[in-house]
């Protein structure tokens, strides 16, 4: 007898890409709002990255809110070498799990039958930004994606963590573990945490 293959429903897609249009909507404001720079969402025709963030607006360079925006430039700066360069590429991960469980979800397979690797090793962005929704506020994580997956690397095989299946309901083909906030945050790939209210 032929095994029956396991597909994600459209409903749950759906529902799924609804959350994730969440995360990017969170951080486009953030990046604009907290720190005066230019937040482009390019998801829909962009398959490596999520967003472009670029340099401080000119309606926000008459307000004169110039001192966190230099700030983060100085921290983009200091991560990837950006001396010439004046944007940045994201990925966002936008994980309600993370606020109940305090773990981050690290997807290593989308599918483990064809060995096709997680989105986040599978894109070409600079930076991942996890945002996990808090009561009235959402806690941004920054994060370099390159220090991340190389951390990620050695504390996986390091300590021998077992890549478990998914959360339920999502894939029966992915693979993953999850990891404690805190452990992750203490990691060299983290830019900071931020608490942020719409």
């Amino acid at each position: 007898m032929a095994k029956r293959k396991q597909v994600i429903s459209h409903k749950d897609f759906i529902r799924d890409l609804g959350r994730g249009a969440i995360g990017e909507d969170v951080t486009e404001s953030f990046f604009c709002k907290e720190f005066g720079l230019v937040a482009s969402n390019v998801s829909e025709r962009n398959p490596d990255f999520d967003m472009i963030i670029s340099d401080i607006t000119p309606e926000l360079k008459k307000k004169k809110k110039v001192v966190p925006a230099k700030m983060l430039r100085k921290i983009f700066k200091d991560a990837f070498g950006i001396i010439k360069r004046k944007e940045v590429t994201v990925e966002v991960k936008f994980d309600e799990a993370a606020a109940r469980y305090k773990n981050f979800f690290f997807e290593i397979f989308f599918n483990i039958e064809t060995g096709k690797p997680g989105t986040m090793f599978n894109c070409k962005a600079d930076l991942i930004v996890w945002v996990v929704p808090a009561r009235r506020k959402f806690n941004i994580y920054l994060f370099k994606r390159a220090e991340l997956l190389a951390w990620l690397y050695d504390y996986v095989f390091q300590s021998q963590k077992k890549i478990k299946y998914k959360i339920p309901g999502v894939s029966p083909y992915a693979r993953g573990v999850a990891l404690p906030i805190a452990t992750v945050i203490e990691s060299t790939a983290c830019l900071g945490v931020f608490e942020y209210k719409i």
